[in-house]
Order: structure tokens, then sequence, then C-alpha cells
């Protein structure tokens, strides 16, 4: 990823906790299981490198996540989907 992104030390405690909010979902075995663990994890980061360390990690997940998913449009599709869901969800609940 580089420098571009920040400080290289920033670049790396962004990298660590990425991964470890990964592997804390992955262990957690649901999304709300995990939400616990990556709250804390992520309170810690940004009382440790404020605002631009939460642009750094934002950076570093959206890498990660493209990276992952290998074929970019479907992620982009499965990202519309998600809006999608969210948008109509939303509009339920103001009903």
């Amino acid at each position: 990823m580089g420098a571009s992104y920040g400080s290289d030390d920033l670049l790396d405690d962004a990298s660590l906790v990425a991964a470890a909010l990964v592997r804390a979902r992955a262990a957690a075995g649901s999304a709300v299981a995990a939400t616990e663990v990556q709250v804390g994890l992520l309170d810690a980061y940004v009382e440790r490198f404020g605002a631009e360390g939460c642009r750094v990690l934002v950076a570093v997940l959206t890498e990660l996540l493209v990276t992952q998913a290998g074929d970019v449009e479907g992620l982009l599709a499965g990202l519309e989907e998600l809006e999608l869901g969210v948008l109509t969800e939303a509009q339920r609940r103001e009903r």
C-alpha cells in the first residue's frame, strides 16, 4: 500500500487492526457477537491515532475488501444490493 496512506507506523498499525477486526468477526460467528470486540478494538485505535488513523484504517479496509473480492464488478453489485437493503429497511422504519 505504501506510505501514501500515512506514516509507515500508522499504516502498519492500521493493517494490524484491520486484520484483528476481520479475525474478531470470524471468531465470533456472527456480526452481532463480533460487535463488542470490534468496538473495543476501534475505540483503542481511535484513542491512539484519532481522525488521521481512522482515514488510514478505512483506506486499508477498503484495499483489503477489493483485494479479497477478486471480482470488483461482483463486489460493486453486492454493495449495491447492500445499499438497497439498507435504504429499504430505513424507509420501512420511517412508516
